[in-house]
């Protein structure tokens, strides 16, 4: 796996994930194939090399490979760092808290990620989507979350052993059943939905703002409050209310209902793990 990380260079980590994350997890466990090989050219690097500090080279995985040229790998390590600055620098409701900060990103480092990243072999298919999230993410839909982008984009996620199929319920009653092929399962967001989550994040207005020179911190505040509430109610405009986990004899493993974090907390706290 030597051609996987090529310019942020996370560091190859040394024996395998955690034995109680492969466990449930059967694409970890089986054994790496000549079709895990990521190409000699390929976009890996770039997706993951801002959020892994390491990876497992041993335990790269291709989950699926599109007639159009696309493939979608599975790279599993541990996430980077996020530099707490000194005391001095933080905002004043936080200073007291930074030994608390620090210990807390120390803690969420030794949590591994996976990450899903789509490569192109053929150029006119275009990217894939690259998204990284904990493994307990999987369980509360936030991994979903954190994978949304706005517009028609193939999505694709993990699923523990046991999940035959995930059906995908959104918001227009739209139903998507999704099969699942060594834990890993994909779908599309209904097109009515993607147009009507992009009709509501049009930042360009609130972008200028905040190129204008002489902003107030409140004003800059206020705008950068306005543009986040902005695309988080695109999310839950395309983002499935519930979804379901069915075994092989269609049981209801479990039940989901991603849009109901977003309600409880901000996206940028699930961004980061707290």
């Amino acid at each position: 796996m030597s051609s996987l990380i090529e310019n942020r260079t996370p560091a190859q980590l040394p024996g395998s994930v955690d034995p109680s994350i492969a466990a449930s997890f059967g694409v970890l466990r089986r054994a790496g194939t000549a079709g895990d090989e990521p190409p000699p050219l390929n976009p890996l690097a770039e997706e993951v090399g801002d959020r892994l500090a390491g990876y497992y080279p041993g335990e790269v995985r291709q989950l699926f490979q599109f007639p159009d040229g696309r493939r979608f790998f599975l790279v599993v390590g541990l996430p980077r760092l996020l530099p707490i600055p000194p005391a001095q620098c933080l905002p004043s409701q936080l200073r007291s808290r930074r030994k608390q900060l620090v210990e807390d990103e120390l803690k969420r480092a030794q949590e591994p990620l996976y990450c899903i990243v789509g490569v192109a072999t053929l150029p006119i298919a275009g990217p894939g989507n690259g998204n990284c999230a904990r493994f307990a993410d999987i369980y509360t839909g936030a991994s979903l979350l954190l994978g949304a982008e706005l517009g028609p984009h193939l999505l694709v996620d993990l699923v523990p052993d046991g999940v035959a199929t995930v059906n995908l319920r959104y918001s227009d009653g739209t139903l998507i059943s999704a099969s699942v092929l060594e834990n890993a399962y994909a779908f599309t967001p209904p097109p009515a939905l993607v147009k009507r989550a992009e009709a509501l994040f049009n930042p360009s207005k609130l972008l200028r703002a905040l190129t204008r020179k002489h902003l107030s911190k409140r004003e800059r505040r206020e705008y950068q409050r306005r543009l986040y509430k902005q695309f988080e109610e695109a999310l839950i405009a395309e983002v499935p209310g519930q979804v379901q986990w069915l075994a092989g004899d269609g049981y209801v493993v479990r039940t989901i209902r991603p849009v109901s974090l977003l309600h409880a907390r901000p996206l940028t706290s699930l961004v980061v793990g707290s």
